[in-house]
């Protein structure tokens, strides 16, 4: 599954595992020192979450690597 505007790709998922999103770098940056991603093997300003997480299990998880309250 790949997520566009416009033309630009700013992110894919790889199968049911992997979301690889692409942040300007000073967010990704942030995300990655507060411990909401990783960074991507091979692309610059991209990050790779693991779906297999904890944050995505117990419904703590946003596009953007925020945690937030559980649902209810």
């Amino acid at each position: 599954m790949e997520f566009t505007i416009g033309e630009r790709e700013i992110g894919h998922v790889h199968g049911s595992r992997v979301l690889d999103v692409d942040f300007p770098r000073r967010v990704k940056d942030a995300l990655i020192a507060e411990g909401n991603t990783n960074d991507h093997r091979f692309a610059g300003g991209w990050t790779s979450f693991s779906l297999d997480s904890e944050a995505v299990s117990n419904g703590r998880f946003d596009c953007c690597g925020a945690p937030r309250s559980t649902p209810r």
